[in-house]
């Protein structure tokens, strides 16, 4: 492997993980290759079951999902440096919650689910942590889907048994 492809990975990973022994970074850092995408590059598309996750090494992206009456798309976020996506429906084994659209050229790192299950496997603190990240992006989600029904003024009322 090329020593400059890997003092990069190392290095953003670093940033991201600052909690994680040297050891398990240059683990993950070797399962994961560099990709470079142009502007308006889809990287996850809604509703798709897809195999990759990525994190975001320079650029930047926009998070989408179709709206409820599907008339238009919402934006959920944006993400940049650091940030890690398309995580949430390789964890839970469904299709993509969102879309995710560069904004700018993004260089990225990515990692099969394969690789990552076999991290997961054996290193609980960034199952843990992975996790963390999916629910939190679930919470969010949850949040915008409520405030888009109560938007579009849609009484919900619990079923009572």
């Amino acid at each position: 492997m090329n020593q400059e492809n890997t003092s990069y990975k190392l290095s953003l990973l670093r940033e991201v993980a600052r909690r994680m022994d040297e050891e398990r970074l240059r683990e993950i850092a070797a399962l994961m290759r560099i990709a470079t995408y142009p502007a308006g590059h889809v990287l996850c598309h809604e509703g798709k079951l897809e195999t990759l996750l990525y994190l975001i090494a320079e650029g930047s992206a926009v998070v989408t999902r179709e709206s409820a009456d599907g008339q238009g798309t919402l934006t959920l976020g944006h993400a940049g440096r650091g940030d890690l996506v398309g995580e949430s429906g390789i964890i839970q084994s469904g299709p993509r919650s969102a879309t995710v659209t560069t904004e700018t050229d993004c260089i990225v790192l990515e990692m099969e689910k394969a690789d990552l299950e076999s991290i997961l496997g054996h290193n609980p603190a960034v199952a843990v942590g992975l996790v963390n990240i999916a629910n939190e992006r679930q919470r969010i989600n949850d949040v915008i889907a409520m405030q888009e029904l109560f938007a579009a003024g849609v009484d919900w009322v619990p079923d009572r048994e």
